[in-house]
């Protein structure tokens, strides 16, 4: 709670000596800020590795659900470097964030992006998943779900050579998990 809402917020704490080094706080009441976070590279050339932080339930208006962000913090300061923006109101963009390797050869590892309850093609909630490149913030790919209420990309983690995808309403309300394969360079390489 900051000043009687909640807006969610994010402790960096020493791993070292468990101190708290900072603690960063969401913008408004009701977005979720810190719902999930994710590692970095050092993407502001300070030394010091940078996170994103999902916040995926942004008010607008009376109420709604909102247009979910990602920023990107620095860790040394806290500062927003960078702010992603859903495409549309109530998708849950940044639900999830996942580091990934580097992809497009930048020398830093890229982020994906989890936006379950986007409507894509006409499929209401049919979700998806951004895979950006950290240091330029392009769109290097787009996983889309085929089915309407499938939630793609509620959860998503980096696995070898890409990622893997969960659509726990894929079809007659089952989930499915899905591997996508985005690189034939193994982990870290």
């Amino acid at each position: 709670m900051v000043e009687g809402a909640p807006r969610g917020t994010v402790t960096l704490v020493s791993a070292a000596t468990g101190a708290v080094l900072r603690e960063l706080v969401g913008e408004r009441p009701g977005q979720h800020f810190g719902e999930v976070v994710t590692g970095l590279d050092d993407l502001d050339g300070d030394g010091i590795a940078d996170l994103a932080v999902g916040a995926p339930g942004n008010p607008a208006g009376a109420g709604g659900p909102g247009r979910g962000e990602v920023r990107i913090l620095s860790g040394r300061t806290g500062a927003t470097l960078h702010r992603l923006e859903a495409a549309a109101d109530g998708e849950l963009y940044g639900r999830m964030v996942a580091t990934l390797d580097d992809l497009d050869g930048d020398g830093l590892r890229d982020l994906a992006i989890g936006a379950p309850w986007a409507t894509v093609d006409g499929a209401p909630r049919a979700g998806r998943v951004e895979i950006r490149s950290s240091k330029s913030l392009a769109l290097l790919a787009e996983i889309r779900g085929p089915l309407a209420d499938a939630w793609l990309g509620w959860h998503i983690t980096r696995a070898a050579h890409g990622l893997l995808v969960s659509a726990p309403r894929a079809e007659h309300g089952l989930g499915a998990l899905e591997m996508h394969v985005l690189s034939d360079r193994p982990l870290g390489g």
